[in-house]
């Protein structure tokens, strides 16, 4: 599953918000996103992705959610003040927000508003949602340490998984991202690009760089 971004402003989240909270109960954990544009015809139709939501105003990660390709609706849903933005809709599930994410979530949040947010290779500018690619000298760096697309997708398996087990009855005792391992991982990752660390499952001693 492939991962996109959609950018909001503060005005436009909030519209969007104020639309959805209208249409949704909390619990059903959907959002709806306009967009100006379609999915790129490079994503098969009725296929799905992983939406990370960015917040323009504020450079911060506001929550992500899987949408299928496939339109709901054209300028059906009148959210936006601008109309523009309100040509195509698409229906994400299973959203989860940043105040639903763990701490060790959110500080991989925090990582990914580094990389998106700042430096000359932000991805602030787009529109409707674009395709991220993971293959930026510091995703490169920092993979063996900690796999990012992998630990986003592994968010949406362990809730649904979670949620089984609560409905059938069963005891949740561990999380598949063990927090004092991913701790581990995630200081790694806030050291100077320059300092030599061991990776948490090293046992030769080599010193790697991220």
């Amino acid at each position: 599953m492939d991962i996109f971004v959609t950018r909001f402003t503060d005005i436009t989240w909030i519209e969007n918000q104020t639309y959805c909270n209208e249409k949704y109960d909390d619990m059903d954990n959907k959002i709806i996103y306009n967009s100006p544009v379609m999915i790129s015809n490079t994503v098969p139709y009725n296929s799905e992705i992983l939406v990370i939501e960015l917040n323009n105003s504020t450079n911060k990660i506001m929550g992500m959610s899987i949408v299928r390709n496939r339109i709901r609706g054209t300028r059906e849903h009148n959210m936006y003040s601008n109309q523009h933005y309100n040509r195509y809709s698409y229906c994400g599930r299973k959203r989860i927000s940043i105040e639903q994410m763990t701490s060790v979530e959110r500080h991989v949040m925090a990582f990914l508003e580094t990389v998106w947010f700042t430096g000359k290779g932000h991805i602030k500018r787009g529109q409707g949602m674009s395709k991220v690619l993971m293959t930026g000298s510091l995703f490169t760096r920092c993979r063996e340490i900690l796999d990012i697309p992998v630990f986003v997708k592994k968010m949406f398996e362990n809730r649904t998984r979670t949620r089984t087990r609560t409905q059938t009855g069963d005891a949740i005792h561990t999380h598949d991202n063990n927090n004092q391992v991913m701790r581990v991982k995630l200081n790694i990752l806030k050291r100077p690009l320059s300092q030599p660390v061991i990776p948490p499952n090293a046992t030769d001693g080599t010193n790697v760089y991220v």
